[in-house]
Protein backbone atom coordinates (compact mmCIF):
# COMPACT_ATOMS: atom_id res chain seq x y z
CA UNK A 1 0.00 0.00 0.00
CA UNK A 2 2.84 2.34 0.95
CA UNK A 3 4.64 1.66 -2.30
CA UNK A 4 1.52 2.47 -4.34
CA UNK A 5 1.15 5.77 -2.48
CA UNK A 6 4.80 6.56 -3.11
CA UNK A 7 4.37 5.76 -6.78
CA UNK A 8 1.39 8.10 -7.06
CA UNK A 9 3.36 10.80 -5.25
CA UNK A 10 6.31 10.42 -7.60
CA UNK A 11 3.94 10.52 -10.56
CA UNK A 12 2.47 13.80 -9.27
CA UNK A 13 5.98 15.20 -9.13
CA UNK A 14 6.50 14.66 -12.86
CA UNK A 15 5.84 17.38 -15.47
CA UNK A 16 3.10 16.42 -17.91
CA UNK A 17 5.12 17.82 -20.82
CA UNK A 18 8.68 16.56 -20.36
CA UNK A 19 7.64 13.60 -18.10
CA UNK A 20 10.54 14.38 -15.76
CA UNK A 21 10.70 15.80 -12.25
CA UNK A 22 9.55 19.38 -12.07
CA UNK A 23 12.11 22.12 -12.62
CA UNK A 24 10.83 25.51 -11.40
CA UNK A 25 7.17 24.39 -11.30
CA UNK A 26 4.69 27.07 -12.44
CA UNK A 27 0.92 26.91 -11.79
CA UNK A 28 -1.57 27.98 -14.48
CA UNK A 29 -4.94 29.53 -13.50
CA UNK A 30 -6.55 26.15 -14.29
CA UNK A 31 -4.35 24.72 -11.45
CA UNK A 32 -2.27 22.50 -13.77
CA UNK A 33 1.47 22.65 -13.07
CA UNK A 34 4.36 22.44 -15.57
CA UNK A 35 8.05 23.26 -15.72
CA UNK A 36 8.86 26.87 -16.50
CA UNK A 37 11.08 25.90 -19.43
CA UNK A 38 8.41 23.58 -20.85
CA UNK A 39 5.84 26.41 -20.89
CA UNK A 40 8.34 28.77 -22.51
CA UNK A 41 8.99 26.13 -25.19
CA UNK A 42 5.25 25.92 -25.95
CA UNK A 43 5.02 29.69 -26.45
CA UNK A 44 8.13 29.76 -28.64
CA UNK A 45 6.85 26.97 -30.88
CA UNK A 46 3.43 28.60 -31.23
CA UNK A 47 4.52 32.12 -32.16
CA UNK A 48 8.23 32.55 -31.75
CA UNK A 49 7.75 33.87 -28.23
CA UNK A 50 5.85 36.99 -29.31
CA UNK A 51 2.30 36.08 -28.21
CA UNK A 52 1.75 36.66 -24.50
CA UNK A 53 -0.76 33.89 -23.95
CA UNK A 54 -0.61 30.14 -23.43
CA UNK A 55 -3.03 27.24 -23.74
CA UNK A 56 -2.97 24.52 -21.09
CA UNK A 57 -1.87 21.23 -22.75
CA UNK A 58 -4.31 19.25 -20.61
CA UNK A 59 -7.59 21.21 -20.35
CA UNK A 60 -6.96 23.67 -23.28
CA UNK A 61 -7.85 26.71 -21.13
CA UNK A 62 -6.20 29.82 -22.54
CA UNK A 63 -4.27 32.10 -20.15
CA UNK A 64 -3.12 35.64 -20.88
CA UNK A 65 0.35 36.30 -19.52
CA UNK A 66 1.58 39.48 -17.93
CA UNK A 67 4.66 41.41 -19.07
CA UNK A 68 6.99 39.01 -17.32
CA UNK A 69 5.72 36.11 -19.42
CA UNK A 70 5.93 32.62 -17.88
CA UNK A 71 8.05 34.01 -15.04
CA UNK A 72 5.04 36.05 -13.87
CA UNK A 73 3.04 32.86 -13.20
CA UNK A 74 2.93 31.77 -9.54
CA UNK A 75 5.30 29.01 -8.43
CA UNK A 76 3.93 25.82 -6.89
CA UNK A 77 5.37 25.82 -3.37
CA UNK A 78 3.63 22.52 -2.61
CA UNK A 79 5.41 20.80 -5.50
CA UNK A 80 8.69 22.38 -4.45
CA UNK A 81 8.26 21.08 -0.93
CA UNK A 82 7.39 17.60 -2.15
CA UNK A 83 10.43 17.64 -4.41
CA UNK A 84 12.61 18.55 -1.46
CA UNK A 85 11.12 15.76 0.65
CA UNK A 86 11.45 13.25 -2.17
CA UNK A 87 15.03 14.22 -2.93
CA UNK A 88 15.83 13.91 0.77
CA UNK A 89 14.52 10.35 0.79
CA UNK A 90 16.65 9.47 -2.22
CA UNK A 91 19.78 10.96 -0.69
CA UNK A 92 19.26 9.76 2.88
CA UNK A 93 22.12 7.29 2.55
CA UNK A 94 24.59 9.65 0.89
CA UNK A 95 23.81 13.20 2.16
CA UNK A 96 26.67 14.47 4.29
CA UNK A 97 26.27 17.10 6.99
CA UNK A 98 27.57 20.56 6.10
CA UNK A 99 28.96 21.13 9.60
CA UNK A 100 30.36 17.62 9.94
CA UNK A 101 31.23 16.36 6.44
CA UNK A 102 32.30 12.98 7.77
CA UNK A 103 28.79 12.39 9.14
CA UNK A 104 25.65 11.41 7.18
CA UNK A 105 22.38 13.24 7.71
CA UNK A 106 20.20 10.44 9.04
CA UNK A 107 18.18 12.15 11.82
CA UNK A 108 15.29 14.59 11.85
CA UNK A 109 15.12 17.03 14.78
CA UNK A 110 11.79 18.14 16.21
CA UNK A 111 12.84 21.74 15.40
CA UNK A 112 12.27 20.81 11.73
CA UNK A 113 15.86 20.40 10.57
CA UNK A 114 17.56 17.26 9.19
CA UNK A 115 20.76 16.66 11.21
CA UNK A 116 23.61 14.20 11.67
CA UNK A 117 24.48 12.39 14.90
CA UNK A 118 27.19 14.92 15.74
CA UNK A 119 24.67 17.76 15.39
CA UNK A 120 22.29 15.86 17.67
CA UNK A 121 24.96 15.68 20.40
CA UNK A 122 26.44 19.17 20.02
CA UNK A 123 23.89 21.63 18.61
CA UNK A 124 20.58 19.83 19.25
CA UNK A 125 21.32 18.04 22.51
CA UNK A 126 18.22 19.54 24.16
CA UNK A 127 15.96 18.47 21.24
CA UNK A 128 14.41 15.16 20.47
CA UNK A 129 14.93 13.49 17.11
CA UNK A 130 13.81 10.55 15.00
CA UNK A 131 15.33 8.53 12.18
CA UNK A 132 15.16 10.51 8.98
CA UNK A 133 13.76 7.62 6.92
CA UNK A 134 10.92 7.09 9.38
CA UNK A 135 9.94 10.77 9.38
CA UNK A 136 10.18 10.91 5.60
CA UNK A 137 7.90 7.93 5.14
CA UNK A 138 5.36 9.37 7.55
CA UNK A 139 5.39 12.87 6.02
CA UNK A 140 5.31 11.50 2.50
CA UNK A 141 2.29 9.37 3.30
CA UNK A 142 0.55 12.32 4.93
CA UNK A 143 1.15 14.54 1.89
CA UNK A 144 -0.10 11.82 -0.45
CA UNK A 145 -3.26 11.45 1.65
CA UNK A 146 -3.84 15.20 1.55
CA UNK A 147 -3.41 15.18 -2.21
CA UNK A 148 -6.01 12.44 -2.54
CA UNK A 149 -8.45 14.41 -0.39
CA UNK A 150 -7.81 17.55 -2.44
CA UNK A 151 -8.79 15.92 -5.74
CA UNK A 152 -12.56 16.57 -5.41
CA UNK A 153 -11.84 20.15 -4.38
CA UNK A 154 -9.54 20.59 -7.35
CA UNK A 155 -12.22 19.22 -9.66
CA UNK A 156 -14.76 21.63 -8.18
CA UNK A 157 -12.33 24.53 -8.58
CA UNK A 158 -11.66 23.62 -12.20
CA UNK A 159 -15.39 23.38 -12.90
CA UNK A 160 -15.94 26.79 -11.29
CA UNK A 161 -13.10 28.29 -13.30
CA UNK A 162 -14.55 26.86 -16.50
CA UNK A 163 -18.00 28.19 -15.58
CA UNK A 164 -16.67 31.66 -14.84
CA UNK A 165 -14.75 31.70 -18.10
CA UNK A 166 -17.93 30.82 -19.95
CA UNK A 167 -19.82 33.58 -18.15
CA UNK A 168 -17.05 36.06 -18.95
CA UNK A 169 -17.07 35.12 -22.63
CA UNK A 170 -20.87 35.44 -22.74
CA UNK A 171 -20.65 38.86 -21.09
CA UNK A 172 -18.03 40.04 -23.56
CA UNK A 173 -20.16 38.84 -26.46
CA UNK A 174 -23.19 40.57 -24.94
CA UNK A 175 -21.26 43.84 -24.59
CA UNK A 176 -20.08 43.52 -28.18
CA UNK A 177 -23.66 43.03 -29.39
CA UNK A 178 -24.91 46.02 -27.39
CA UNK A 179 -22.04 48.15 -28.71
CA UNK A 180 -23.04 47.24 -32.26
CA UNK A 181 -26.68 48.08 -31.51
CA UNK A 182 -25.64 51.48 -30.14
CA UNK A 183 -23.60 52.19 -33.27
CA UNK A 184 -26.48 51.21 -35.54
CA UNK A 185 -28.99 53.26 -33.52
CA UNK A 186 -26.84 56.40 -33.47
CA UNK A 187 -25.91 56.08 -37.16
CA UNK A 188 -29.59 55.71 -38.07
CA UNK A 189 -30.49 58.82 -36.06
CA UNK A 190 -27.63 60.76 -37.62
CA UNK A 191 -28.76 59.75 -41.11
CA UNK A 192 -32.34 60.69 -40.23
CA UNK A 193 -31.37 64.15 -39.00
CA UNK A 194 -29.00 64.68 -41.91
CA UNK A 195 -31.92 64.04 -44.24
CA UNK A 196 -34.11 66.43 -42.23
CA UNK A 197 -31.41 69.09 -42.33
CA UNK A 198 -31.21 68.95 -46.12
CA UNK A 199 -35.01 69.04 -46.39
CA UNK A 200 -35.26 72.04 -44.05
CA UNK A 201 -32.53 73.93 -45.88
CA UNK A 202 -34.29 73.27 -49.16
CA UNK A 203 -37.56 74.63 -47.73
CA UNK A 204 -35.69 77.67 -46.41
CA UNK A 205 -34.11 78.35 -49.80
CA UNK A 206 -37.48 78.10 -51.53
CA UNK A 207 -39.22 80.33 -48.98
CA UNK A 208 -36.39 82.87 -49.04
CA UNK A 209 -36.40 82.99 -52.84
CA UNK A 210 -40.17 83.52 -52.83
CA UNK A 211 -40.04 86.39 -50.33
CA UNK A 212 -37.05 88.04 -52.00
CA UNK A 213 -38.81 87.82 -55.37
CA UNK A 214 -41.91 89.42 -53.86
CA UNK A 215 -39.83 92.26 -52.40
CA UNK A 216 -38.12 92.82 -55.74
CA UNK A 217 -41.44 93.00 -57.58
CA UNK A 218 -42.79 95.51 -55.04
CA UNK A 219 -39.64 97.64 -55.27
CA UNK A 220 -39.78 97.61 -59.08
CA UNK A 221 -43.44 98.69 -58.95
CA UNK A 222 -42.51 101.63 -56.70
CA UNK A 223 -39.66 102.58 -59.03
CA UNK A 224 -42.11 102.53 -61.93
CA UNK A 225 -44.52 104.83 -60.07
CA UNK A 226 -41.69 107.23 -59.21
CA UNK A 227 -40.71 107.26 -62.87
CA UNK A 228 -44.28 108.12 -63.87
CA UNK A 229 -44.39 111.03 -61.41
CA UNK A 230 -41.11 112.35 -62.77
CA UNK A 231 -42.50 112.11 -66.29
CA UNK A 232 -45.60 114.12 -65.29
CA UNK A 233 -43.44 116.85 -63.81
CA UNK A 234 -41.23 117.00 -66.89
CA UNK A 235 -44.23 117.20 -69.25
CA UNK A 236 -45.89 119.99 -67.24
CA UNK A 237 -42.65 121.97 -67.02
CA UNK A 238 -42.00 121.66 -70.75
CA UNK A 239 -45.56 122.59 -71.62
CA UNK A 240 -45.50 125.61 -69.30
CA UNK A 241 -42.35 126.95 -70.96
CA UNK A 242 -43.48 126.32 -74.56
CA UNK A 243 -47.09 127.54 -74.42
CA UNK A 244 -47.38 131.23 -75.28
CA UNK A 245 -51.06 131.39 -75.81
CA UNK A 246 -54.02 130.29 -73.78
CA UNK A 247 -55.36 128.30 -76.68
CA UNK A 248 -52.38 126.03 -76.80
CA UNK A 249 -52.39 125.59 -73.04
CA UNK A 250 -56.08 124.74 -72.97
CA UNK A 251 -55.62 122.30 -75.80
CA UNK A 252 -53.18 120.37 -73.60
CA UNK A 253 -55.22 120.77 -70.44
CA UNK A 254 -56.81 117.36 -70.91
CA UNK A 255 -53.35 115.83 -71.05
CA UNK A 256 -52.39 117.68 -67.87
CA UNK A 257 -55.53 116.43 -66.15
CA UNK A 258 -54.73 112.87 -67.15
CA UNK A 259 -51.23 113.08 -65.71
CA UNK A 260 -52.47 114.74 -62.52
CA UNK A 261 -55.00 111.96 -62.04
CA UNK A 262 -52.22 109.44 -62.54
CA UNK A 263 -50.13 111.34 -59.98
CA UNK A 264 -52.99 111.23 -57.49
CA UNK A 265 -53.57 107.55 -58.15
CA UNK A 266 -49.88 106.87 -57.65
CA UNK A 267 -49.95 107.89 -53.99
CA UNK A 268 -52.95 105.62 -53.40
CA UNK A 269 -51.05 102.60 -54.73
CA UNK A 270 -48.23 102.90 -52.20
CA UNK A 271 -48.51 100.26 -49.45
CA UNK A 272 -46.31 100.15 -46.31
CA UNK A 273 -43.54 97.54 -46.46
CA UNK A 274 -43.02 95.99 -43.04
CA UNK A 275 -39.99 94.03 -41.89
CA UNK A 276 -39.75 90.64 -43.62
CA UNK A 277 -38.58 87.62 -41.63
CA UNK A 278 -38.81 83.85 -41.80
CA UNK A 279 -39.74 82.11 -38.57
CA UNK A 280 -38.48 78.67 -37.75
CA UNK A 281 -41.98 77.27 -37.29
CA UNK A 282 -42.87 78.40 -40.83
CA UNK A 283 -40.46 75.84 -42.26
CA UNK A 284 -42.71 72.86 -41.62
CA UNK A 285 -42.49 72.42 -37.80
CA UNK A 286 -43.19 68.69 -38.03
CA UNK A 287 -39.88 68.25 -39.83
CA UNK A 288 -38.03 69.94 -36.99
CA UNK A 289 -39.98 68.60 -34.03
CA UNK A 290 -41.63 65.32 -35.12
CA UNK A 291 -42.87 64.65 -31.58
CA UNK A 292 -44.97 67.80 -31.48
CA UNK A 293 -42.68 70.08 -29.43
CA UNK A 294 -43.73 73.71 -29.07
CA UNK A 295 -41.80 75.89 -31.49
CA UNK A 296 -43.48 79.23 -30.76
CA UNK A 297 -40.54 80.43 -28.67
CA UNK A 298 -37.80 78.93 -30.80
CA UNK A 299 -35.14 81.01 -32.52
CA UNK A 300 -36.23 82.75 -35.72
CA UNK A 301 -34.30 83.10 -38.95
CA UNK A 302 -34.35 86.71 -39.98
CA UNK A 303 -33.50 87.70 -43.54
CA UNK A 304 -33.69 91.49 -43.09
CA UNK A 305 -32.11 92.43 -39.75
CA UNK A 306 -29.65 95.21 -40.54
CA UNK A 307 -28.82 97.18 -43.68
CA UNK A 308 -25.29 97.63 -45.04
CA UNK A 309 -24.57 100.65 -42.78
CA UNK A 310 -25.67 98.78 -39.68
CA UNK A 311 -29.02 100.62 -39.45
CA UNK A 312 -31.92 98.46 -38.41
CA UNK A 313 -34.39 97.84 -41.18
CA UNK A 314 -37.80 97.68 -39.59
CA UNK A 315 -41.26 99.22 -39.58
CA UNK A 316 -39.97 102.64 -38.41
CA UNK A 317 -37.47 102.96 -41.26
CA UNK A 318 -40.03 101.94 -43.90
CA UNK A 319 -42.65 104.28 -42.42
CA UNK A 320 -40.23 107.23 -42.53
CA UNK A 321 -39.50 106.51 -46.18
CA UNK A 322 -43.21 106.27 -47.06
CA UNK A 323 -44.03 109.51 -45.19
CA UNK A 324 -41.18 111.30 -46.94
CA UNK A 325 -42.36 110.01 -50.32
CA UNK A 326 -45.97 111.10 -49.68
CA UNK A 327 -44.81 114.54 -48.53
CA UNK A 328 -42.72 114.86 -51.68
CA UNK A 329 -45.74 114.05 -53.86
CA UNK A 330 -47.92 116.58 -52.02
CA UNK A 331 -45.21 119.25 -52.34
CA UNK A 332 -44.90 118.49 -56.06
CA UNK A 333 -48.66 118.88 -56.52
CA UNK A 334 -48.60 122.14 -54.57
CA UNK A 335 -45.75 123.53 -56.62
CA UNK A 336 -47.49 122.44 -59.81
CA UNK A 337 -50.70 124.25 -58.85
CA UNK A 338 -48.75 127.35 -57.87
CA UNK A 339 -47.04 127.22 -61.23
CA UNK A 340 -50.40 127.09 -63.01
CA UNK A 341 -51.66 130.10 -61.08
CA UNK A 342 -48.48 131.99 -61.85
CA UNK A 343 -48.78 131.01 -65.51
CA UNK A 344 -52.38 132.31 -65.79
CA UNK A 345 -51.41 135.56 -64.13
CA UNK A 346 -48.64 136.00 -66.64
CA UNK A 347 -51.12 135.49 -69.46
CA UNK A 348 -53.45 138.14 -67.99
CA UNK A 349 -50.59 140.59 -67.73
CA UNK A 350 -49.67 139.90 -71.34
CA UNK A 351 -53.01 141.11 -72.55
Amino acid sequence: MASSVEERLEKNLECGICLESFQEPKVLPCQHTYCKKCLERIIFRASGGRVQKITCPECRVETKLQRGGVASLPSSFLIKRLLEVNSGAQLDTSANCEKHPEELVDLYCDCGEPICRACAVIDHRLHSNQPLSKVFAREKKMIATLLEKAKPQMSALKAEISSREGIEEALQQNCSDIDEQIENFVNAKIAQWESKRESLKKDLREMSASKVDSLKRRREALLLLVSRVENVKDIIKKCGRSCEKKVEFLRKKSQFDEHLKELSATSQHIQPCNKVTIQLEEIHPLKIYPNGHDVSNQAKIRLLEFDKQGNRVGPSANSDFIDLFNNWIMLSCFLFLMGLIFFFKCLDLGK
